[in-house]
């Protein structure tokens, strides 16, 4: 009763001619609960009785018949949401999260979707939803009133962290800080951090608003003090990045960047850019598109990753000079047998000048190689050179990589992989200078993620490539 026969069969019709299995009964009686609920009847019980057809002969397969039986109880409407165990958290940030409303038929899919949406915050270490006792029926037939109950635990809002890393180019990093959540009780977060390694340092101050103007936008504002070493140049840089960005579905997040940075080039190597202007002021927005998948952060075997970008650099946007900044990287992985996973990359991005500005700066420039990229380079030591041998970048990039990884014995894997990559000096010719890594390596699964050890070999070195190259790092190459 009080249900179409077309809402029921749309939950369980899946079932009908299927092979049947005692704990099948126990699986139909909650769909069917839950199918009244979400129709507003929150007490719904419902009992599935089986009747078994008579055997044409032993061990023959019978048709199984389960009849339901329904008591639904009454109709349900919410008459206030009410908020407990809160106290440093603003009480309409927590309706803000909810998805049903005072005057709302009762939903049992709105309220396990409000419990998600409350403890995927990170303010709470327990979210309890459920409704006030019942009140006695209504004698004119009407539907019930009652309250839903909203019961928090708030969880611990200053964190510190100190996390240890290894690059074969940065070689030991290290990066501590702090974070304080829930900054005025409206969710806020704030974060103080640096990271340090033998080619420099970083720090960023960071806010983030979870929820800009109570909607399904976040934003988030690090300010960031850049000193670094890099192969071809020392730079330093002060800069910022403002992120808007929400999730359109499960797994997919979209949103626009605005970045503005100072930065000075301290020291090059390269002697085509000694008479270059040090300094640059540099202004950029776009939008953006984000997809994961992934089943693990650290060592994924099954899902996938794809990122894609674009931007535009101008004085209106409070630059110097004029480019167009786009690309796309995307990852996939397989678990073809157990312990035994398949893993692809392509990443493909490029910056071109436009307008007036002759050359994009070394500073925004593109470069290739290195642990995580085509591994029988050092870091960044694929792509143009100058005269003296220094690598100069380009304005596109492609890498392309195939992995193979076999889990051997507990905590350890083997891998053997292949990369395919370049790095063009101009955008007129993207896919030129391509070269090639073959090899293999270890990994030692650690909770800061993998231990890492590759040898990527290049099969045809040229005069002033190495033949092969060791990495040791901590993470995955991608």
């Amino acid at each position: 009763p009080h249900l179409a026969a077309e809402t029921i069969e749309a939950r369980i019709g899946y079932l009908r001619n299927a092979a049947y299995a005692a704990h099948a009964r126990n699986e139909i009686e909650r769909v069917v609960e839950d199918t009244y609920a979400d129709e507003g009847y929150p007490d719904a019980r419902v009992t599935a009785e089986e009747k078994l057809a008579d055997a044409a002969e032993p061990r023959a397969r019978v048709a199984v018949t389960l009849v339901l039986r329904a008591r639904p109880g009454p109709r349900t409407v919410v008459r206030d949401i009410v908020i407990r165990g809160n106290t440093r958290t603003a009480e309409g940030l927590i309706l803000a999260r909810m998805t049903l409303a005072p005057g709302d038929l009762y939903c049992g899919t709105a309220v396990r979707r409000s419990f998600r949406r409350l403890f995927s915050t990170g303010l709470f270490s327990s979210v309890d939803i459920r409704l006030s006792p019942a009140a006695a029926p209504d004698e004119g037939g009407g539907a019930a009133q009652r309250d839903l109950i909203v019961e928090v635990a708030e969880a611990p809002t200053l964190e510190y962290f100190f996390e240890l890393g290894y690059g074969s180019y940065d070689l030991v990093r290290a990066k501590a800080g702090v974070r304080k959540k829930n900054l005025l009780g409206n969710g806020l977060a704030a974060r103080a951090e640096i990271m340090g390694s033998v080619r420099g340092a970083e720090t960023t101050l960071g806010l983030t608003v979870p929820w800009l103007f109570r909607s399904e936008w976040s934003a988030d504002l690090p300010v960031t003090f850049l000193y670094r070493e890099e192969p071809s140049y020392t730079i330093m840089e002060g800069a910022t990045r403002l992120k808007l960005s929400r999730e359109l579905a499960p797994d997919l997040e979209g949103g626009a960047t605005y970045r503005f940075s100072l930065s000075r080039i301290e020291k090059s190597d390269a002697i085509e850019l000694h008479d270059e202007q040090s300094d640059l002021r540099l202004g950029a927005a776009g939008p953006f598109l984000s997809y994961d998948s992934r089943d693990d952060f650290f060592t994924p075997a099954s899902g996938a990753r794809v990122r894609l970008f674009g931007e535009l650099g101008a004085p209106a946007l409070g630059g110097e000079i004029d480019f167009w900044h786009a690309g796309v990287t995307a990852a996939g992985f397989l678990e073809v047998l157990a312990g035994t996973v398949v893993g692809a990359r392509a990443q493909h991005e490029w910056i071109v000048p436009f307008d007036g500005t002759g050359r994009i700066p070394i500073q925004e420039r593109l470069f290739n190689g290195g642990e995580n990229s085509v591994r029988s380079f050092t870091q960044s030591e694929l792509g143009p050179r100058d005269s003296g041998g220094t690598p100069v970048g380009g304005e596109v990039r492609t890498t392309l990589t195939l992995e193979l990884r076999q889990r051997v014995y507990g905590h350890l894997s083997a891998a053997v992989f292949g990369d395919y990559g370049n790095v063009a000096i101009s955008g007129a010719r993207p896919f030129e200078g391509f070269r090639t890594a073959v090899g293999g390596g270890l990994r030692y699964n650690l909770p800061i993620g993998p231990l890492r050890l590759d040898v990527g070999v290049n099969p045809r070195p040229r005069a002033d490539e190495d033949a092969y190259v060791i990495h040791f790092a901590v993470g995955m190459p991608f």
